[in-house]
Parts: structure tokens; C-alpha cells; sequence
């Protein structure tokens, strides 16, 4: 095991998830995957054993004000709750998927 950092910036996107998209399995219409609630981070612990999923929408890859570009992984738009579940390697996997059709 190496030294890592769990925390890195995150982008503005068109839509930034919220704790209570991931804890209440939020739906998007512009929807990219699916990721099990699984949260690990700032005090919460949620293991992925619920069978409760949220949706990961396409706006929370696109920064504002930037045009052309795509973000994937744990820099996606989102707040510090929501930002625990989507930097698992699963969940970055979901994005980097879905941004990589998108391109």
C-alpha cells in the first residue's frame, strides 16, 4: 500500500450530486450507470449490501463554462457526502464508461 489522498478537487458541473441523490437513489433522466449506494467517508459508512442504487447523470461530467471537455472519476460534480461514493474505483469505472461513449 502507498499514501493517497482520498480527497481532490471536483469540478462545477451542469449538475452536482447531492447526499441525498446517492442515499436516496436518485434518478436522472440523462442517466450514464448505475452505482450501489456504497459510501465510505466522512463518518459515514454505508456498504454496498442494501441492493439500493443511484443513477449518475451525464450533467455531473460537464464543467460550466467550459466547452468540449468531459470529467471522469472522483473529480465529478458533487457534494462532499456524494463525493464519498463516487470516488470508489466501481464508480469511477461507471464514468470513465460513460464519458468515454459520450466522446
Amino acid at each position: 500500500m502507498t499514501l493517497g489522498i482520498r480527497d481532490t478537487r471536483k469540478i462545477d458541473a451542469h449538475y452536482n450530486l447531492t447526499a441525498d441523490d446517492v442515499r436516496e437513489q436518485g434518478r436522472f433522466e440523462d442517466s450514464i450507470g448505475i452505482f450501489q449506494e456504497f459510501i465510505d467517508g466522512y463518518g459515514i459508512l454505508i456498504l454496498p449490501t442494501t441492493g439500493r442504487y443511484f443513477h449518475v447523470p451525464y450533467r455531473s461530467l460537464l464543467p460550466k463554462g467550459v466547452g468540449n471537455l468531459l470529467v471522469a472519476g472522483r473529480s465529478i460534480g458533487g457534494d462532499k457526502t456524494s463525493h464519498a461514493a463516487v470516488r470508489n474505483m466501481m464508480c469511477c469505472a461507471v464514468s470513465g464508461q460513460g464519458a468515454g461513449v459520450a466522446a
